[in-house]
């Protein structure tokens, strides 16, 4: 039975939150995702650990369960991971899988290369903007929770757009940072995620009314979908490719589909969200942690 979890992360929680806005997107995603964990682990009298890259190596664990943030060697990778399959449990999303999901551009390519339905995308031209055909999605290829992402229904909102939103310091365009979509009308304001974590899938909706964007941190709210089954077969196909390339590990996803009989796949993230495991499937995912 585990008695701690251990989050690997560069720095210690305190330091975490109070400089939280010195962090990317990506790492902010990783620090909420941890804060979570790290609930399950005192409402289940379990021991929360932060500790950085430098120390994980110093120290004896036992009995530990591992989730780590942070882009390591592949020779620490496979330090770590030494370390803690013998005695421990461990949830690492590999390199591969996080070049994939992290890069949106990147999780385009890979779904194109294995026949997997999902919106024509592209890189973003400034010069292209009055050869697109509107309503369109335009969105950050390293962002997350919905921030950076805007739906565009004519050149007029996309000028607006470019004027006053993505545009850096100097007034420059920093085009190669986002992508293009064609807007799915299923997913205006709702999605199906089916999280993966330790060989378990999670299949919940989220719904947003009051905007297209169907994520938590733009209001949306839980339902439960209906033919689960369609979503989880795609959701397997993904998960058995990225497993041919990373037997050895742990495979964390978070697959996001438009709501339809034959579904797209929106998105695909590394460290998914724990919300609404744990409002649908609470006793079963602390079970798979090994905490009951």
């Amino acid at each position: 039975m585990i008695n701690k979890i251990v989050a690997i992360y560069t720095i210690n929680k305190k330091s975490a939150v109070a400089s939280i806005s010195e962090y990317s997107t990506s790492e902010k995603r990783y620090l909420t995702t941890f804060e979570e964990y790290e609930k399950v682990a005192i409402e289940n009298n379990v021991l929360f650990e932060w500790v950085s890259i430098e120390d994980i190596l110093q120290k004896e664990y036992q009995n530990c369960f591992l989730i780590n943030g942070i882009f390591v060697t592949a020779l620490m990778k496979k330090k770590i991971y030494n370390k803690f399959n013998t005695n421990n449990n461990i949830l690492y999303s590999t390199n591969i899988t996080r070049d994939i999901a992290r890069d949106k551009y990147n999780t385009a390519l890979f779904l194109k290369d294995k026949n997997i339905a999902f919106p024509k995308t592209e890189k973003f031209k400034t010069a292209n903007i009055h050869l697109y055909s509107y309503p369109l999605v335009l969105k950050e290829r390293y962002g997350s929770k919905g921030i950076g992402v805007y739906l565009i229904s004519s050149l007029k909102e996309m000028m607006n757009i470019l004027n006053n939103e993505i545009t850096d310091s100097k007034g420059v365009i920093k085009e190669e940072d986002y992508i293009i979509q064609d807007y799915i009308q299923d997913t205006n304001g709702m999605t199906v995620r089916v999280s993966y974590i330790l060989d378990k899938l999670y299949v919940y909706g989220i719904k947003n009314d009051n905007s297209f964007l169907s994520n938590f941190n733009n209001g949306g709210y839980f339902f439960q979908p209906k033919n689960k089954e369609i979503y989880i077969n795609q959701a397997k196909k993904i998960i058995e490719i990225l497993k041919e390339k990373n037997p050895e590990a742990n495979i964390e996803l978070g697959i996001d589909f438009s709501v339809s009989m034959n579904p797209q796949i929106i998105e695909i993230n590394s460290y998914p969200g724990l919300s609404g495991i744990l409002k649908y499937y609470k006793k079963t995912f602390i079970s798979s942690l090994n905490l009951i």
